[in-house]
């Protein structure tokens, strides 16, 4: 994702509106990971975003660190 759009999602979701860019950050783990990396995640993508909005770090570190372990293989959650 290019600097300046998450930039204006985080501040969003700072301004309590996370749920309008939420669309943004799962389409940008859809397109960093392989189906079967997905496969690991994806029916938890929703509510890892709603997490990450409600946490104290930028989301967009948040959806970093998930698609990293994800294409390291460490993710092996099944939801």
């Amino acid at each position: 994702m290019e600097k300046e759009l998450l930039e204006k999602c985080q501040i969003l979701v700072d301004a309590g509106m996370g749920h309008l860019v939420k669309h943004i950050y799962v389409q940008a783990i859809i397109e960093s990971l392989t189906a079967d990396q997905l496969k690991n995640v994806a029916g938890g993508l929703s509510d890892y975003i709603n997490d990450a909005i409600r946490s104290t770090i930028p989301v967009h570190k948040a959806v970093s660190y998930l698609i990293d372990m994800a294409e390291k293989g460490y993710l092996k959650h099944k939801v």
